[in-house]
């Protein structure tokens, strides 16, 4: 599936929504969905997930689906920076955080449209579907404190320098979580 939040300042999300994508096709249904969030929402930063360490099941189809994505963004000018779990949860520590739940309840008492916490997941559920949204917030903060301090990950290059001048996104970025 795939999760988004479109956030216009670091504590400002203006749209999200998680989708449900399964079946023949998945990839590509995937990648068509982020294209048409990217033409409704135009934003100026792409921040996704790097998942490269994924299950083997996964992995190819995730790789696939960041360089069909990191063309698409270097073709239509945007910039797209890439953040793994670690990054999300050093980012996090300060604030004692570092379990996907904590980073939830963090983001949770940070941002009013996010106050709704999922419940809590016992091992034989299924996670709650609000949970991806939540990961997309962290991701976005996550990118939004990484820039501000310079240290930027660039898709497939890893550079450790930001593309803009102030090393701070400027407008709308979109954040996904691809599952």
């Amino acid at each position: 599936g795939l999760a988004f939040v479109l956030f216009e300042g670091p504590l400002s999300p203006l749209a999200w929504r998680s989708k449900d994508i399964r079946g023949q096709g998945k990839l590509s249904a995937t990648f068509q969905a982020t294209i048409d969030l990217i033409a409704r929402y135009e934003p100026d930063v792409l921040v996704i997930e790097d998942k490269r360490g994924s299950r083997i099941g996964q992995l190819e189809r995730r790789r696939k689906y960041q360089r069909m994505l990191t063309s698409y963004a270097d073709g239509h000018g945007l910039d797209l920076y890439v953040y793994n779990r670690s990054d999300i949860r050093a980012c996090f520590v300060e604030a004692g955080a570092v379990t996907r739940r904590e980073i939830a309840q963090v983001i949770s008492g940070r941002i009013h449209a996010f106050k709704r916490l999922p419940p809590e997941r016992r091992r034989w559920d299924s996670e709650h579907q609000r949970m991806p949204l939540f990961d997309a917030a962290a991701l976005a903060l996550t990118g939004e404190r990484l820039m501000v301090t310079g240290v930027c990950m660039r898709m497939w290059g890893h550079e450790e320098i930001c593309s803009r001048s102030s090393a701070r996104p400027i407008g709308r970025h979109l954040d996904t979580r691809l599952d």
